[in-house]
């Protein structure tokens, strides 16, 4: 068994999404989806949940960590997180997709680097 010491991480908010799509459980999973095909990780399971007025949370598993997409229409915004132990995954491929698919007019980058797994 090969030990991971690091993931890859992209902690990222979109603005400006419009806000049917961002708020269709169907366009956010085929998102995921298509998704971890550019980030060349492997799906495993998917969660979905879709709240009573508006928004959806979204989870794909992956063999090689996680896939998020937090929805919030009545701001017309999105959380993406992404998380793989692939170091040659595509994330970037894998972002700049979700963001076109969701029509973000504007993205904020939290985070976008390495998470140590392990203390040195």
């Amino acid at each position: 068994m090969v030990e991971r010491e690091r993931e890859k991480c992209l902690l990222a908010v979109l603005h400006g999404c419009n806000q049917n799509k961002i708020n269709d459980m169907q366009t956010v999973l085929f998102t995921l989806n298509y998704a971890a095909k550019l980030m060349g990780v492997t799906p495993v399971k998917k969660i979905v949940h879709k709240f009573y007025l508006s928004g959806i949370s979204a989870v794909l598993i992956v063999k090689e960590s996680i896939m998020e997409i937090d929805t919030y229409p009545e701001h017309s915004s999105a959380i993406v997180h992404l998380r793989t132990c692939n170091m040659h995954s595509n994330m970037n491929a894998a972002f700049e997709y979700i963001k076109s698919k969701l029509c973000a007019k504007s993205a904020e980058i939290i985070f976008e680097g390495y998470v140590n797994l392990v203390k040195k």
